[in-house]
């Protein structure tokens, strides 16, 4: 016999609220983990962070692909369920065990690799996270390969070196090329003439306290007006994001030690609001011409919408162009153990002499 909906005083089913909506989202979470047969096993990983669908839950751990197939090993390569759903990040997880406890399961606190200490039992940092819940019965993973500094700074963390406060102290400096080049005017890079061409434009274009200044016959304004955005915007992009192939820095990262995301800059045409002027006899007939200057303003108004959405379809469109150039770059390739695939054979790559015959020969091979 199924349960009967509570109501209220009202007949109204009552609503579970915040905490009630959580635990049922939990226990609908955990039976998809348990029903899992056998985990997903990425082969591959990107640097960047790579968003990938999959039609049952995957378990959580930390791996990577070895040099043989099936065989994996620890690394700093992590990986993170999420169960999407826009809820509230305060409490979720404390939530989420209590009602992991209700259910008699028993779950393990997995600490990040960031700065925390070894063994942490705090539940806000283990990689088992039910704080979202489920989305057309899919789960989104997070995969994050860590970089050289975080590699470093778990081995110091791991070795207990470095004490909590060190740690911290260590995320929050500034990168070694941005240090040397407040201290030493040094900028990494070998090409003598990209160093002298980086030191000229970030003298021409600087950035203090987050506003951008532009030096002109050796005096130094801030840009504000749009007039002169106009006339700086572009040489003003181009100065500061860009680096040569040898330079290894833009001068935008020098002065705030972030790389640059310019906003796009709009110039829309509003339409003028005009005065009036009405005679006397139209002053008598006021309520006659009313309307004709009603439909007046509501043309400048469609003007105005007009404007805003051809400028909304312009940015969407260098989106759409800038995304298509990244993916194009950074296109991470996914295998499973076990797909047939085709490798390409450059063996005449890092070797000197007469190009082998055998040069991009292509051939199956079971992985």
């Amino acid at each position: 016999m199924k349960n009967k909906k509570q109501v209220d005083n009202e007949g109204k089913p009552k609503h579970k609220g915040f905490r009630g909506v959580v635990r049922t989202i939990a226990k609908k979470s955990i039976a998809i983990f348990r029903n899992l047969k056998e985990p997903m096993v990425p082969r591959a990983f990107s640097s960047k962070l790579t968003n990938m669908t999959a039609p049952e839950g995957l378990e959580l751990f930390f791996t990577t692909m070895a040099a043989q197939p099936q065989v994996y090993r620890q690394t700093l390569a992590v990986m993170m369920v999420h169960l999407r759903q826009i809820i509230a990040q305060e409490g979720s997880n404390s939530m989420c065990a209590d009602a992991l406890s209700e259910l008699g399961d028993e779950f393990k606190v997995r600490t990040k690799f960031f700065a925390k200490l070894l063994n942490s039992p705090d539940i806000e940092w283990q990689k088992l996270v039910y704080n979202q819940t489920l989305r057309k019965s899919k789960i989104c993973i997070t995969i994050a390969c860590h970089s050289l500094f975080d590699k470093v700074m778990e081995q110091a963390r791991q070795a207990k070196e470095s004490t909590q406060k060190d740690l911290a102290t260590g995320v929050n400096e500034k990168p070694q090329v941005v240090t040397e080049y407040e201290n030493n005017g040094e900028i990494s890079g070998n090409s003598k003439r990209e160093k002298d061409s980086l030191r000229k434009k970030a003298r021409k274009f600087s950035v203090v306290k987050g506003k951008l200044y532009y030096v002109v016959n050796g005096k130094q304004r801030e840009v504000i007006k749009h007039s002169d955005v106009e006339k700086t915007i572009e040489e003003a992009h181009i100065a500061l994001s860009h680096h040569g192939r040898n330079a290894v820095v833009s001068p935008f990262e020098l002065a705030t030690g972030c790389k640059m995301i310019w906003p796009q800059d709009l110039d829309p045409k509003w339409a003028k609001e005009e005065d009036v002027e009405l005679t006397e006899g139209e002053i008598d007939n006021f309520e006659s011409i009313q309307e004709e200057v009603a439909m007046e303003r509501l043309e400048k108004l469609t003007e105005i919408i007009e404007v805003r959405r051809m400028a909304r379809e312009n940015i969407l469109a260098e989106q759409k162009k800038y995304k298509s150039r990244y993916n194009k770059m950074h296109n991470p390739q996914w295998f499973e153990v076990g797909e047939k695939v085709t490798m390409q054979n450059d063996r005449k790559r890092g070797r000197k002499g007469d190009v082998l015959a055998c040069n991009r020969t292509y051939g199956d091979h079971i992985s």
